[in-house]
């Protein structure tokens, strides 16, 4: 890939323009509105989770303090099980959220356009006939059921280059549609300074200029 500094942060109205002047652009990255979705849900339920362990680990005391009465004593064992399920759902939360922060390093890595192809998230060049033009599409994913993606969907010559060996870089290009064993589309990334919308017109002329 080229120099990351070489991505200039412009207006989107500057940046069709210089696309059009000039064939290429780079642009930096930020996180993309799915993967901001799933970091929210994220968030949320590690707080629902650890409300739940804390719940739980007071009723158990609270039940082993007053065990003397048979109906407080109920609480020791309903406490233990929501303080496991609390405590243990949350970790694995928290554990998950770390083992992606390379995913994080990659969301905002520098943006690409050129007449080789694509570059993002750290991969690339993605050559223009592996792609098909971009558009939303509403796909099923496990972590975002009914999310709307802004995707390029991958050509017959790039799915088959894409999903030839199942890797970090596969899951980078995603996403993996939920119980599909392979990615049929490019996910768009996120632009700093634009939105989703902004980000697919962008990249519907760059494809219209550089597709064959």
């Amino acid at each position: 890939m080229n120099d990351p500094q070489a991505a200039v942060r412009q207006t989107p109205s500057h940046a069709l323009q210089h696309l059009r002047e000039h064939g290429s652009i780079s642009l930096p990255g930020r996180t993309s509105d799915p993967y901001l979705r799933w970091q929210k849900r994220r968030r949320i339920s590690l707080v629902v989770f650890s409300t739940i362990g804390g719940f739980g680990v007071l009723a158990a005391v609270l039940g082993f303090l007053l065990r003397a009465v048979a109906v407080w004593a109920l609480l020791i064992p309903v406490g233990g099980l929501l303080a496991f399920v609390g405590i243990v759902a949350a970790g694995a939360l928290a554990l998950l959220g770390g083992a992606h922060r390379f995913r994080l390093h990659a969301e905002t890595q520098p943006v690409m356009l050129d007449s080789r192809g694509i570059c993002l998230r750290g991969i690339g060049p993605i050559p223009w006939s592996d792609l098909a033009a971009p558009g939303h599409r509403r796909i099923r994913t496990k972590n975002d059921v009914s999310g709307m993606c802004a995707v390029m969907p991958l050509s017959t010559q790039g799915h088959a280059r894409v999903n030839a060996s199942f890797s970090s870089r596969t899951l980078l290009i995603g996403p993996k549609p939920y119980l599909r064993s392979d990615v049929p589309y490019l996910l768009l990334p996120g632009i700093d300074g634009f939105t989703e919308a902004e980000t697919v017109q962008l990249f519907q002329t760059a494809y219209a200029m550089h597709a064959r």
